[in-house]
């Protein structure tokens, strides 16, 4: 059986949207997703364990997981979905706010995760410095381009996605690194609901592992 290593998004977890989906309707793949720490610092430690427990045939990554997926998944196919590649340079820009009393609170309630196995959230001082060191590391990934060997690089994004304007997702910076056709793009948001996953995700993983 094909394996799948899913990599959610912040504040995401085991039991997140698109996983619970993918196992609904791909039956036939090991889909393995594990809620990680916040902490960049544990996270990069968590997720390459568990490349290296698995070795999954595809690397399926959402929203703040795709930056993991980029710097750690080289020599492995990569589907990223909604990739917010811009999110550790912000967090690391502005960790100067985490030392203003009450405002980790307030970005705590902000982005509180659902209910469930859900990655918990910390915007203290260290936490949100340590995505600075990995915003270095996206930004050497980006650089390399697409992979010379050919393996998969590719990306899902949303014309009408909220993070756009805040810079952590860039359509025109991927296809500036990774070229033009190593993208599709429809009218849809950041999220991926049970309908866009249907007409979108799940044709896209068909033709990367048909049944």
């Amino acid at each position: 059986m094909r394996t799948i290593l899913f990599i959610h998004g912040m504040g995401g977890g085991s039991d997140s949207r698109v996983p619970r989906l993918l196992r609904e309707y791909r039956p036939d793949l090991n889909l393995v997703a594990r809620t990680y720490a916040f902490d960049p610092e544990i996270a990069l430690v968590q997720i390459q364990g568990w490349i290296d427990e698995v070795k999954p045939d595809l690397i399926m990554a959402e929203s703040m997981g795709a930056n993991y997926a980029l710097v750690l998944g080289e020599g492995v196919p990569r589907l990223l979905i909604s990739p917010g590649l811009g999110a550790p340079a912000l967090i690391g820009k502005f960790c100067w706010l985490s030392l203003i009393p009450g405002e980790p609170a307030l970005w705590g309630r902000i982005f509180k995760p659902r209910e469930g196995d859900r990655q918990a959230l910390s915007f203290d001082f260290r936490t949100s410095s340590h995505f600075r060191p990995l915003a270095k590391m996206v930004r050497d990934a980006m650089q390399k381009g697409q992979p010379s060997d050919g393996v998969l690089l590719r990306a899902l994004f949303g014309r009408r996605d909220f993070y756009r304007k805040w810079g952590v997702v860039n359509i025109r910076r991927w296809k500036k690194h990774f070229g033009q056709d190593s993208c599709a793009i429809d009218d849809d948001s950041h999220f991926w609901n049970e309908e866009r996953v249907q007409a979108v995700l799940l044709p896209e993983l068909e033709r990367i592992m048909p049944r």
